[in-house]
């Protein structure tokens, strides 16, 4: 008996593809869908790497900042200096500014000076012609007010030789040594400035104290009586002149 051949099984053959989706459109049942235009990924917009080293950012960042500029050094007061003449020379005045809505500044401040002798007598003489003792002093301080320094340093003695105190002047208390080298009396000069012409007074002595400090930094502060002492000495005419008179 022959043997029975089994039944050959039918392949399908597969369905040919739809050249329109080969063609580039779409296959059926798929809807269109709008493409969405990206823009192109730029250098400036690419993230910056995240670095988990805070010191080695520090690091970068401390690299790439400008150094800070250096700041100027503080500027130094100018210092008196001899001058070929041999003058002090000037610093610039202070402010010599009052405030003239402050009603103190008007008020009388009664005071008195330690003027030598010799001074005294001038200033007596001239006395009759000055409205009172405190326009005469003003005008004094007002006319020599540039001089004021040279003034001081010439009045005070210089070093003697030999001394064994050089630099403080002989004579007992109470007493100064004139131009001449004689014993010049200090006598008592009362006058009634206002309390701004006090302050203005007071800010000349700073002012010239400045001056002999940078000369000599142990020089002697510059007291009123001093200040008017010379303004006077040099404003007012000489002895000789007023006895002439």
């Amino acid at each position: 008996m022959a043997a029975t051949q089994p039944p050959a099984l039918e392949v399908a053959a597969a369905p040919a593809p739809d050249d329109r989706h080969a063609s580039g459109d779409p296959a059926p049942g798929v809807q269109d869908q709008p493409e969405i235009e990206r823009p192109a990924a730029t250098t400036a917009e690419a993230p910056a790497a995240v670095t988990d080293r805070p010191a080695e950012v520090a690091s970068q960042r401390r690299a790439t900042d400008p150094a800070p500029a250096a700041s100027p050094p503080p500027a130094r007061p100018a210092k008196a200096q001899p001058s070929s003449r041999g003058k002090v020379a000037t610093l610039a005045l202070p402010d010599l500014s009052i405030d003239p809505a402050d009603p103190s500044a008007l008020l009388p401040s009664p005071t008195s000076m330690s003027i030598p002798g010799s001074i005294m007598r001038r200033f007596e003489a001239a006395r009759d012609q000055a409205p009172s003792h405190t326009v005469l002093v003003l005008d004094a301080i007002r006319a020599t007010v540039h001089d004021l320094p040279d003034l001081v340093v010439k009045s005070r003695p210089s070093a003697r030789p030999g001394d064994l105190f050089p630099a403080r002047p002989a004579g007992s208390a109470g007493t100064t040594v004139s131009t001449g080298g004689q014993p010049d009396h200090l006598e008592q000069l009362r006058l009634r400035p206002t309390v701004a012409e006090l302050v203005v007074i007071d800010r000349l002595c700073d002012w010239v104290t400045a001056h002999l400090r940078a000369l000599s930094p142990r020089a002697r502060k510059v007291s009123r009586s001093e200040l008017v002492s010379v303004a006077l000495s040099a404003y007012l005419p000489p002895a000789s002149s007023q006895r002439a008179g």
